[in-house]
């Protein structure tokens, strides 16, 4: 479980979060929407610790990350796994080497044992014996797989995912979707999601938060965020759907 309690982030004397609380639990995903410049990105870099809050505090299973040194943050950072927009892949390693470079660089895995993570984690994206494609050679949507891979290696208590289905073609989408939502399951992970994506909302969406001008505006599940009277979220939404619409 994930508690932030009460954060508040300002760069200057611009106040981009402002007294934020959310609880993000074991085995479900959290999904954090809003428009861009809203603050989601800053919370989740908050959330993990890349950048520092003014006021409040985020805890991990009771654990209050925000007082920790950094010998102590780092620890918890091992138990955490992330999946970047655009996945972030080295194009200089293989897809094998990519996935293993946290079992290298936060693990003392032999190499015979990192070889069956890492196959392991490639079988479970559906990337049976691709390991020796680069990314140059691989598909966007293989591209976000291999990023699951690697955000799994290290079995993470912690997923965090930040626009996982951007430049996806639909059909794409839903099968990232999809990993995502059955790896939290069968894994039992706590998973924050940060995304644009109203399908997302729809499919994997077991809580969802809406940040508007850098305060949680509306806290709900996927059903409810279709029936709210909140004027934002429901302006949000509809947007949301016009752009679908247009994409078609």
């Amino acid at each position: 479980m994930i508690e932030v309690k009460n954060i508040s982030k300002s760069f200057g004397e611009k106040q981009v979060m402002k007294n934020i609380s959310l609880v993000a639990e074991q085995g479900k995903t959290t999904l954090v929407i809003g428009g861009s410049g809203h603050g989601k990105t800053v919370l989740m870099k908050s959330i993990v610790g890349l950048e520092e809050v003014d006021i409040g505090a985020v805890f991990y299973d009771g654990r209050n990350f925000s007082e920790m040194k950094h010998k102590q943050r780092k620890a918890v950072r091992q138990e955490m796994g992330m999946l970047f927009q655009g996945a972030a892949l080295f194009d200089s390693l293989n897809v094998e080497e990519n996935v293993a470079f946290p079992l290298s660089m936060f693990s003392e895995m032999s190499e015979e044992e990192k070889l069956e993570r890492v196959n392991f984690c490639l079988k479970r994206v559906n990337l049976e014996n691709m390991n020796t494609l680069y990314p140059s050679e691989i598909s966007g949507g293989m591209k976000k797989r291999v990023g699951i891979a690697r955000a799994i290696a290290m079995n993470p208590k912690y997923l965090f995912c930040d626009e996982p289905n951007s430049g996806l073609d639909p059909l794409t989408a839903v099968v990232i979707d999809d990993l995502i939502k059955e790896i939290t399951r069968e894994f039992n992970i706590t998973t924050i999601v940060n995304t644009h994506d109203m399908n997302s909302v729809m499919n994997i969406g077991d809580k969802v938060i809406f940040i508007y001008k850098g305060q949680k505006w509306w806290e709900g599940s996927s059903k409810g965020i279709l029936h709210t009277d909140n004027k934002e979220v429901s302006e949000f939404v509809g947007t949301a759907k016009i752009l679908k619409e247009l994409k078609k």
